[in-house]
């Protein structure tokens, strides 16, 4: 062993003399190489001082240094460095003191390595050689050392545009929102699309970025999608989608109204539920009518009166500057046409609602004849909305057959008939519409001749209409009876106010007495034989002295009383006073033709409404009230 370690001692110091020697050889060569050079001129070269004016210039994402670089997430940032003279011999980056990678003149830098506070620093430091070329370059002890500093942010970009909608001044569609505020970002455009599932079509490209609205000229109505691309300078922030539908109102039947006009035709009419301005296009039974903006009705030709269908039509909702021959591409309405009804429009056997007006309490009535259970209804007399509904009054084996209201008093009398054989016919007379207070009960025979006055007489015919009594309504007192000599079948009435009395018999061989009706007297101002007279002599509701004679020869007559001085001579046939008006409806001239009725003012002056009847229309069930035809259930009001 001790052998073994002479030999290792004896081998290093051998080696060690030799690297010596070596050393020695190369300085000696050394020295004589730099005699000979320094001694000759071309090979002589004098090293510059290092410049003191070296530049760095540094460029993180164009952001000076010194100055917040925003980022929006995740962010890959372009730098550059530039240096002059010299080169760059180092460069560190350091975020939060933290040594990071840059890689290929770009940095990675993530949200999730910041501490989200004011603090956050990115510092860039540079090393420069001085580019001489001398020794100590060579040896790096002559460099130049920079540091650039930049604070970072990170901004959360998820800020929505809070889309929203109104209608400007020019009744269109405006989409607004709110102007994105991303710190350190700025807006270039905003992009709106039509978007669906399918598609989307770019229908505006704002460049102004202070612009946050967009009107749309081609929207009328219902379902529409929205997709709004905010892009920004720079492409700092990448394009956020936002997107936002059109909240509408549902176009229901509620937004349509139809008026018979006195023209013969229907106006329809609507209002557009959001309040936007557009052209319509409607389609009537095949024909095409053409809406221009601004104008929302038009006029068709009304289904007979009373329509017992529905008639549907289509209205199709065109933006301003649409070609209305391409109608059929853009949202449409069906609506249907059906008779205005007063009450319940479903209810059963309507066919045999009566209708009578209430002068005194501003109401109209309705029973149902023949069917019990619908009791007693009252409307009012403009709307014709329900006010009340009162039980009805009526068992078996009786059914309401009419009924009947004097103007002045507001009683009510009701007409009982029954199919069973042995059971007369009655009349219950009430104090008012509620019929609540029952006044007196009346055998009658079945043939319904009453009428109720307005100093309560009660005029009472019988089945053989062959005389008729006058009751004192309050007391039951039977105050005189008349019977007509002729021995035929007559038909009576009375004058509202109880003064006059009239006897009239139809036919070419007719005949007409008018009395004065006083003291329980009846005097005879006036009669005619062979009058050729046609249903029943009609007082005049709030005329007391004025009466209608019609006649077999279709055309009636207005008179004056006590004179029979004919006031007016209508072409026609009389069909009801309005009580509440004084207005005349009537049967046309050519009624059997063209299935008119007509409205005559109450100074007899005009025609001020028309209308076409239909296979349902029943002349002597019809009323006219407060400028309302009834018919059963239906009605159409000629004052609007």
């Amino acid at each position: 062993m001790a052998t073994n370690k002479n030999h290792q001692l004896i081998y290093m110091r051998r080696k060690n003399l030799l690297c010596i020697f070596k050393l020695y050889i190369c300085f000696n060569l050394l020295c004589l190489i730099s005699c000979k050079y320094e001694s000759e001129d071309l090979n002589f070269h004098e090293i510059k001082q290092p410049d003191k004016n070296v530049k760095v210039t540094m460029n993180v994402a164009d952001v000076p240094n010194g100055e917040t670089i925003y980022i929006y997430g995740a962010t890959d940032l372009m730098y550059t460095i530039n240096a002059a003279p010299g080169a760059v011999t180092k460069q560190e980056f350091y975020l939060n003191n933290k040594l990071i990678v840059g890689e290929k003149e770009i940095l990675h830098l993530d949200p999730s390595d910041l501490t989200g506070n004011d603090s956050d620093v990115l510092k860039v430091k540079v090393n420069l050689s001085s580019g001489n070329g001398s020794l100590a370059e060579v040896l790096g002890e002559e460099k130049s050392s920079f540091e650039f500093i930049y604070p970072i942010k990170y901004v959360n970009p998820q800020i929505n545009l809070n889309i929203n909608q109104r209608i400007n001044s020019s009744k269109k569609l405006e989409i607004y929102w709110n102007k994105p505020n991303l710190e350190g970002a700025e807006i270039e455009s905003y992009e709106v699309y039509n978007f669906n599932n399918l598609d989307q079509i770019l229908i505006d490209q704002i460049t102004d970025p202070s612009k946050t609205s967009f009107i749309d000229d081609d929207y009328s109505y219902g379902a529409k999608t929205y997709k709004i691309i905010t892009k920004y300078k720079g492409n700092k922030v990448p394009p956020k989608e936002d997107f936002y539908s059109v909240q509408y109102k549902v176009f229901t039947s509620n937004y349509f109204k139809t008026k018979t006009l006195k023209n013969l035709s229907l106006d329809i009419q609507w209002t557009h539920p959001d309040g936007i301005e557009n052209k319509y296009v409607l389609v009537w039974k095949g024909n095409v009518l053409t809406i221009p903006l601004g104008k929302n009705n038009a006029e068709v030709y009304r289904p007979a009166f009373p329509f017992q269908e529905e008639q549907y039509y289509e209205l199709y909702i065109l933006p301003e500057k649409a070609d209305t021959w391409d109608y059929a591409k853009y949202p449409k309405i069906i609506n249907y046409f059906k008779e205005q009804k007063y009450g319940d429009p479903e209810v059963d056997n309507s066919h045999f609602i009566l209708v009578e007006g209430d002068v005194k309490n501003n109401l109209i009535l309705s029973m149902r004849a023949y069917k019990n259970g619908f009791g007693i209804r009252n409307y009012g007399i403009d709307d014709l909305v329900l006010k009340s509904k009162n039980p009805d009054i009526v068992q078996y084996p009786y059914y309401i057959s009419s009924f009947k209201v004097s103007p002045a008093t507001g009683k009510v009398a009701v007409h009982l008939s029954s199919d069973v054989y042995n059971i007369k016919s009655k009349v219950e007379v009430y104090s008012d519409f509620t019929l609540s207070k029952k006044i007196r009960t009346d055998a009658i025979d079945n043939l319904p001749v009453y009428y109720l006055t307005n100093d309560d007489k009660f005029l009472v015919g019988n089945d053989n209409l062959s005389q008729f009594k006058i009751y004192d309504l309050n007391t039951g007192k039977l105050l005189s009876e008349k019977t007509e000599t002729d021995g035929r079948q007559f038909f009576p009435s009375i004058s509202d106010d109880g003064k006059y009395t009239a006897s009239s018999v139809s036919g070419p061989d007719g005949w007409y007495k008018i009395y004065k009706y006083e003291n329980d007297q009846y005097t005879l101002i006036a009669e005619k034989t062979r009058s050729r007279t046609l249903n029943v002599i009609a007082f005049h509701p709030t005329i007391q002295n004025q009466i209608v004679i019609q006649s077999i020869d279709n055309y009636f007559s207005i008179c004056e009383l006590p004179s029979l001085k004919v006031i007016k001579k209508v072409a026609g046939e009389f069909i009801c006073f309005d009580k509440f008006s004084g207005k005349i409806l009537f049967k046309d001239e050519n009624f059997s033709s063209n299935s008119l009725i007509n409205v005559m003012d109450s100074k007899y002056s005009s025609i001020v409404f028309s209308l076409t009847t239909g296979l349902y229309f029943q002349p002597y069930e019809a009323r006219l009230l407060n400028n309302n035809i009834i018919l059963n259930n239906n009605y159409v009001n000629i004052g609007q």
